[in-house]
């Protein structure tokens, strides 16, 4: 009878601890089919650069999808108070990771792009779902 030998560990090439291979995500580009750095490195490593750089990416990303700077976001958001345009109050909606508040969603007219003001997540979804029609909400007005 043949004894089954349990897999050696692998060691972490960032905390140099050798761990269960259990630990490290799979990678079929590496020699052993798995990461060089254990899962816990991996998410420590991704949080740091999501703090370092997640403004940078978000500012970027604004100004792509919208045309406006994060000076403009700012100034609009100075103009409303920091609070939503609608339900006139701050966004509640927080990062599960985080636990930090999201920032006023861009809300702007689809077709022409023009941007109306900033908006609370709740409400931006609103006005989504509702399709941006008048109508739609008027209805619900009445209905209520």
């Amino acid at each position: 009878m043949t004894d089954i030998v349990p897999p050696t560990p692998k060691k972490c090439s960032q905390c140099h601890q050798k761990k269960a291979r259990t630990q490290f995500n799979r990678n079929s580009s590496k020699r052993d089919g798995l990461d060089y750095t254990c899962r816990e490195c991996r998410e420590s490593y991704r949080l740091y650069w999501y703090e370092k750089n997640h403004a940078k990416v978000r500012d970027k990303d604004m100004y792509r999808r919208y045309g406006i700077t994060k000076e403009e976001y700012d100034l609009l958001l100075e103009k409303q108070n920091g609070v939503c345009a609608i339900f006139k109050q701050l966004e509640t909606k927080t990062v599960k990771r985080s636990g930090r508040v999201w920032p006023l969603a861009v809300d702007h007219n689809h077709e022409t792009g023009h941007i109306r003001g900033l908006l609370c997540s709740r409400c931006n979804r609103v006005l989504g779902l509702v399709k941006e029609d008048a109508q739609i909400l008027q209805s619900m007005i009445e209905y209520l």
